[in-house]
């Protein structure tokens, strides 16, 4: 599996921006990744791929539009799903019996699904409908990423986690908002973002680069800001698998710059054209694009 790792990771890069559509060929990077890891390799990018699967059940639920093509399931596949448990959501209805649309979400999520359409499963499943359906999902999700076996998984989502909440914190106080409703799951910063009256909720010390977070959130331009804090992620990227090569947690960091990219590829393309360059020129600096890399 070795082997297959280091070709796989020195053919991702191959693939190039598409001047005709808006953004990447990312079903064919899935499909690569996935054709060259082992059934346990997949699982595992299965489950860092539900964040966007999540993304997408409460679109659906929300009546919002927009997919994320980076998810596990088509976007017919969730709509049927989410018809199961919130009937009447969507007008384009499709036929139960078409069992190409028809999935099973993974057990984690359609336990939260069954509890918000049946208060009697809810308490069975010890599950607090009381918080929005979005908080519980999002709870539930980031409490089993940050306790993953997988070191780029648990590391990347407790950062996610992080600057989320902090975000949330930032702008509830600045709004003058309790931030109780808006901060997702728990720990040491969750706590900290709750109860510190200080200018930087106390952060210092326990949370990186916690100025430079602040500086970005500072920045009126929405545009701008979401550019710097999605640079700020990037660089994470690059921290976290500093010591990687040719491994799954390498593998990861791929999906999740690609995912980056193509958020920016439908926004603006030109700046996910860049970042897409940025890419290229971060692995020939790591000499990972050598032609030895695929022999």
């Amino acid at each position: 599996m070795s082997n297959n790792y280091y070709y796989l990771v020195a053919s991702l890069p191959e693939y190039t921006l598409d001047s005709d559509i808006k953004g990447l060929d990312i079903q064919s990077i899935l499909m690569e990744i996935r054709e060259n890891l082992s059934s346990q390799a997949r699982k595992t990018v299965a489950f860092f791929l539900n964040f966007f699967d999540i993304q997408n059940i409460l679109n659906v639920i929300s009546g919002r539009e927009g997919f994320n093509t980076l998810g596990n399931y088509s976007q017919e596949e969730i709509k049927n799903a989410c018809e199961r448990y919130f009937p009447n959501r969507s007008d384009d209805k499709k036929n139960d019996s078409d069992d190409e649309e028809n999935i099973e979400l993974p057990e984690y999520i359609t336990q939260i699904l069954a509890a918000y359409k049946n208060p009697t499963q809810a308490v069975e499943a010890g599950i607090d409908t009381e918080i929005p359906i979005d908080r519980a999902l999002w709870n539930h999700y980031f409490a089993l990423a940050t306790a993953s076996s997988n070191r780029f998984i648990r590391e990347w989502y407790a950062f996610e986690q992080n600057i989320r909440n902090i975000a949330a914190a930032f702008t509830c106080r600045n709004k003058g908002l309790d931030a109780a409703d808006s901060i997702i799951g728990s720990g040491e910063i969750a706590e900290q973002l709750l109860n510190s009256s200080a200018p930087d909720f106390g952060l210092k010390g326990i949370f990186d680069s916690v100025d430079t977070l602040f500086q970005i959130l500072e920045t009126k331009d929405m545009l701008g800001k979401e550019k710097k804090l999605d640079a700020f992620r990037w660089e994470r990227i690059n921290d976290i698998t500093a010591l990687d090569y040719f491994n799954l947690d390498c593998v990861l960091g791929f999906i999740a710059k690609y995912a980056i990219i193509h958020r920016w590829l439908v926004l603006d393309k030109q700046t996910g054209e860049k970042m897409f360059k940025k890419l290229i020129d971060e692995l020939t600096d790591r000499k990972l694009l050598q032609p030895t890399a695929i022999e």
